[in-house]
C-alpha cells in the first residue's frame, strides 16, 4: 500500500477558501481579456506578413537587377497573394509588356531561386500604372464604364 504523506491538521487554517489555497499552491492569475489576446495575436501575423513581403520585396529587386540589368526600372510590389502570385505596379505600359510577357520566364525563374525554400512563387501579374489618376489600367477602365453607365440616358 501506498502512504499518503502526513498533513498536520492542527496548523490548517479555518477557512475552507484557505485550505484549498494551503493544498493548491499555484498562484492565481487575473483572466486575460478577449480583446488584449486578439490584438496581440494580431500583431504577430502582422509581423509575419511583413517579413514574408519583405523577403518578396527584396528577391524581387534582386532579379529585376539580374534579369534587367543596372539601373533597375522604377516599380512598386503591391503584393504576394496566398496562392503565390507576385502583384507589381510600373510606370509605362512598355515597360510592363517587356516584364510581363517577355522577361516573365526569366523573372520568376529567378524569384523562384531566391525564395527557395521560403515561399512559393506560381505566377506574376505585371500591370501599367496611368499617369493621369495614378489608378491601374484595369481600374481606369473600370470607373470609365461606371461613368458610362451613369451617364445612360432612362
Amino acid at each position: 500500500m501506498l502512504k499518503r504523506a502526513a498533513r498536520q491538521v492542527a496548523k490548517a487554517p479555518a477557512d475552507p477558501l484557505q485550505r484549498l489555497r494551503a493544498n493548491n499552491p499555484r498562484k492565481r492569475r487575473p483572466p486575460e481579456p478577449f480583446a488584449r489576446a486578439v490584438s496581440e495575436w494580431l500583431a504577430a501575423q502582422t509581423k509575419l506578413n511583413r517579413s514574408r513581403r519583405g523577403r518578396v520585396l527584396n528577391a524581387w529587386t534582386l532579379a529585376l537587377a539580374d534579369v534587367m540589368g543596372e539601373p533597375a526600372p522604377q516599380t512598386e510590389l503591391l503584393n504576394m497573394d496566398k496562392g503565390g502570385t507576385v502583384h507589381v505596379v510600373v510606370e509605362s505600359a512598355t515597360l510592363a509588356h517587356e516584364l510581363g510577357v517577355v522577361q516573365r520566364g526569366r523573372l520568376l525563374q529567378r524569384l523562384r531561386e531566391l525564395l527557395a525554400g521560403k515561399d512559393s512563387v506560381a505566377g506574376l501579374v505585371v500591370r501599367a500604372r496611368s499617369r493621369h489618376t495614378g489608378r491601374t489600367a484595369r481600374a481606369r477602365s473600370a470607373a470609365q464604364e461606371a461613368e458610362l453607365c451613369d451617364e445612360a440616358p432612362d
